[in-house]
């Protein structure tokens, strides 16, 4: 009898040194995963302030463009009527 509970302590034990190894490998692999997820959200934030960024770039660009558009169409405007009034003093 006095065996029979040894040998169940004994593989007790070992049932439960094995548990504790997997435990330790699990909140090891738990640690990694959380160091990457944290270097993901660091991406993440920089991948966000950059796409802001270029928003922003491209408004300027959009509303820069509009203004050489504007731009343009007022010297074709004054070219064209420099053009009429250069005719007009040929004549």
């Amino acid at each position: 009898m006095a065996s029979d509970n040894e040998q169940k302590l004994d593989e007790l034990s070992r049932k439960l040194g094995v548990q504790e190894e997997e435990l330790k490998r699990a909140i090891d692999r738990a640690e990694l995963a959380e160091n990457k997820l944290k270097g993901i959200e660091e991406e993440l934030q920089m991948v966000g302030d950059n796409m802001k960024q270029l928003e922003q770039s491209a408004e300027k660009a959009v509303e820069r463009e509009e203004k050489l558009k504007d731009k343009i169409l007022n010297i074709q405007v004054k070219f064209k009527t420099a053009e009429g009034r250069f005719e007009y003093g040929e004549m």
